[in-house]
């Protein structure tokens, strides 16, 4: 009983996490027209040019933690948010 009451008020995880991502809903909506233009190869080529760039950007990183945050920055500028 206390649970569905405080489900109520502060709604469920569920409804938590999808109110949560909503924001990205629309930046990923956007980028669709630019990928629907792009073959099958321009795609794998795309993704091997990521691979590429984090590989580059993580090669002589031994830090675990350090790894971690160059990984993040790299993400953080091919998938601006």
């Amino acid at each position: 009983m206390i649970g569905k009451a405080l489900a109520k008020v502060f709604g469920t995880s569920n409804e938590r996490e999808i109110k949560r991502i909503r924001p990205y809903v629309g930046l990923i909506n956007a980028l669709e027209p630019q990928l629907k233009e792009l073959t099958d190869e321009q795609l794998r080529a795309k993704t091997a040019e990521f691979r590429t760039r984090i590989k580059e950007r993580l090669d002589g990183i031994e830090d675990e933690t350090e790894r971690l945050a160059a990984r993040t920055a790299v993400l953080d500028e091919i998938l601006p948010e």
